[in-house]
């Protein structure tokens, strides 16, 4: 597939996520104060990556993520509010990266780039039975 024609430079999107206790710090196990956890913002930053790039891509394709370099900033309180937004910086072949950003309100809480890989689910289940 030419990733090029379906992924462009620059597309970009944006998602809410209310800060649940099931995403705090104390829960997850990441530290003792109950504050949004790194491991739940980047996956906010990963839902919301996966949502810009499978809505432009053809049926049968998918995308996953291979990298993550992720700054968390600040603290934000359970019921909070979180915005995160994403925008594709570069496409090179299969690989997409791409810039990340976390918002409570007008404060960057974190932010950093996210690495994914374009898919071909069929190709990429047929490996997975391989492996078995």
């Amino acid at each position: 597939m030419n990733t090029n024609k379906y992924i462009k430079v620059g597309i970009k999107k944006s998602k809410e996520f209310e800060v649940k206790s099931d995403h705090t710090t104390n829960h997850v196990g990441s530290g003792t104060i109950s504050v949004l956890a790194t491991p739940a913002m980047i996956a906010y930053m990963e839902i919301t990556s996966n949502f810009l790039l499978q809505e432009n891509l053809p049926e049968g394709f998918s995308n996953v993520g291979t990298t993550v370099n992720i700054r968390h900033i600040a603290p934000t309180n359970p019921g909070s509010t979180v915005t995160i937004h994403v925008e594709v910086l570069e496409v090179n072949g299969d690989a997409i990266e791409m810039k990340v950003a976390a918002y409570h309100g007008e404060t960057l809480i974190g932010d950093g780039l996210h690495g994914r890989h374009i898919i071909d689910n069929a190709r990429f289940m047929k490996r997975l039975k391989q492996d078995k």
